[in-house]
């Protein structure tokens, strides 16, 4: 496919989509042999940009892909693309194993192919975004997207029919497996997604619970847990400069490296990590 051909199908995209992709990393061009735009982060990346902005045409759209079971519109489909989740899943184990083989006397599996993820492998981020992004922008009645079996877990089942109904209980039971479930040593993007539910449930519990395990440089988390230091962090939090893309869930990401997975220039007008600090410092205030 010619470069020309690319930008045509992602202009098409972003235009009938309203969405958001993000640039390719060299590795990831290497490692899946085409430009994938970093379109497993789609609606991520998007609910993130339409609550920012205000844009609830494009949480609309977004919905309307989770409905369909999808993680990026069609247009972007490529024949590297895992064809099914039994596909991914065995590429996860592939990848497992041959890394292991390095490290040992193993030996590999060769030849071996690296596939994108599924479309339809879904994962709780993009759900979690679009529901925060739906209670933030009013949007009218609970959000119309229904979670997939396989990925609800106590605390995130009983989060989201807790946005739906807003009863009372829903949020003390899963303020309960929450807790329960919190570890100062989970990854960044699970406690990212955490601290987004508690803001949005004002779950004052699950925040105090979050705050005592939230890294200084993560301006973002701090202010979505309300943590105690923020008032002395507020002019840094209020001079943050755009960076990448997002840079909220890996510290790497705070400083830009030559090939960021979000580089943007000074130019670009879409600079989500800096345009959602300024949206919950602001948000923060006129609820209080």
């Amino acid at each position: 496919m010619s470069d020309t051909h690319k930008e045509v199908i992602k202009n098409q995209c972003i235009k009938e989509h309203k969405v958001i992709l993000a640039l390719t990393p060299q590795w990831a061009r290497e490692l899946f042999k085409f430009e994938s735009w970093e379109k497993g982060d789609t609606i991520f990346l998007s609910a993130i940009v339409a609550m920012a902005t205000g844009d609830k045409q494009m949480l609309l759209n977004l919905v309307d892909l989770l409905r369909q079971r999808r993680r990026w519109p069609r247009e972007l489909d490529h024949y590297n693309d895992a064809p099914s989740m039994f596909i991914q899943y065995l590429d996860q184990l592939l990848t497992w194993y041959n890394r292991r083989a390095s490290r040992t006397n193993w030996v590999p599996i060769i030849p071996w192919k690296k596939r994108y993820r599924c479309v339809k492998g879904m994962t709780r981020d993009p759900f979690t975004m679009v529901i925060v992004a739906w209670e933030v922008l009013e949007m009218e009645g609970p959000c119309p997207v229904k979670v997939p079996f396989l990925i609800q877990r106590p605390a995130f089942l009983f989060w989201v029919r807790y946005m739906k109904t807003k009863r009372k209980w829903l949020r003390d039971v899963y303020e309960f497996f929450a807790i329960l479930g919190d570890s100062p040593n989970k990854p960044m993007y699970a406690k990212h997604l955490n601290c987004w539910r508690a803001w949005v449930a004002k779950s004052t519990a699950m925040q105090y619970t979050l705050s005592s395990h939230i890294p200084d440089w993560n301006h973002l988390l701090r202010l979505l847990v309300n943590h105690p230091i923020n008032y002395l962090c507020m002019d840094r939090m209020q001079g943050y400069k755009a960076k990448n893309g997002y840079a909220w869930t890996d510290e790497k990401y705070m400083a830009p490296p030559k090939d960021s997975r979000f580089y943007l220039d000074e130019e670009d007008t879409i600079k989500p990590d800096k345009q959602i600090l300024d949206f919950i410092m602001n948000y923060t205030e006129n609820e209080s």
